[in-house]
């Protein structure tokens, strides 16, 4: 082996070795690494927890199939008091089904509202890179949610008679998580979705709506953006249907067990 090569190889092991001891040195709980599965080639995904922050980094395909990475922060703090906050907002007994989950989806999307801007700000920054229409930065948003693995978050009852393949949270309010608590954990079903999409949506240029299914115990987007497909009309509006539990669903289409359009409730707008 030649003299620089030996140097090189060298160079490498010795940090390999810093990175290997450094990531030893998580003796306490303020500092861990969290791995989490993935799927997409562009970026390792992985959660890093230092002191009170937990960085997160995403990788994920768009309908194009281009491969996307991001990366953001949340405070272990802010995650704290949100949660907090999700479990003290009051209950009225005396509102009807839509009016009662209007009145939580809204007080989630507006106490979190300004707590998406630096997640809202490094979507719109890669929507620009890659050049993307209005239509393109809906399906970037909405491809990043989708891409998340789905989570089954029970008010009550506890995991034990649920899908053991599927991540389980037992015991949180209401039976979701608001946007921070969401992205912070990675634990979302599908109104845990649609609040946080419908909050990060109300930061551009879109107008989200949120509705759920009595019938099918379920909860939907409608965004309007040009598509073909299943949709509902709201204030003059074509509004699309928009599947986010899984990866794969574009606008206008809904579940097949689900297309009974007037059996849909439109929450929040």
């Amino acid at each position: 082996m030649q003299k620089n090569s030996l140097i090189k190889f060298v160079s490498f092991i010795f940090l390999l070795l810093i990175i290997v001891v450094n990531l030893s040195k998580n003796n306490d709980d303020s500092e861990a690494i969290i791995p989490v599965d993935y799927s997409s080639p562009t970026c390792l995904e992985f959660q890093y927890s230092f002191k009170d922050t937990l960085e997160t980094q995403r990788s994920w395909l768009d309908y194009a199939y281009h491969d996307n990475c991001l990366t953001y922060a949340t405070s272990i703090d802010d995650y704290i008091n949100r949660k907090a906050h999700r479990k003290a907002i009051l209950d009225n007994p005396f509102l009807s089904n839509a009016k009662y989950w209007r009145e939580v989806y809204m007080n989630l999307a507006h106490n979190d509202f300004e707590a998406l801007i630096p997640l809202a700000d490094s979507l719109s920054t890669l929507a620009n890179e890659l050049q993307l229409t209005r239509d393109g930065f809906a399906e970037l948003i909405v491809s990043f949610v989708q891409d998340i693995p789905y989570s089954f978050i029970l008010p009550g009852y506890t995991c034990s008679n649920e899908d053991p393949n599927i991540d389980c949270v037992e015991g949180e309010r209401f039976g979701l998580l608001g946007p921070v608590e969401f992205l912070h954990t990675l634990s979302g079903d599908c109104d845990t979705r649609t609040v946080l999409l419908y909050t990060l949506l109300k930061h551009f240029d879109f107008h989200p709506v949120i509705v759920n299914s009595w019938k099918y115990l379920h909860s939907m987007l409608l965004l309007d953006v040009k598509s073909s497909g299943e949709y509902l009309t709201h204030k003059g509006q074509r509004l699309y249907f928009w599947e986010t539990t899984a990866t794969g669903w574009r606008s206008g289409e809904i579940p097949p067990d689900m297309t009974d359009l007037n059996s849909w409730e439109i929450i929040l707008d």
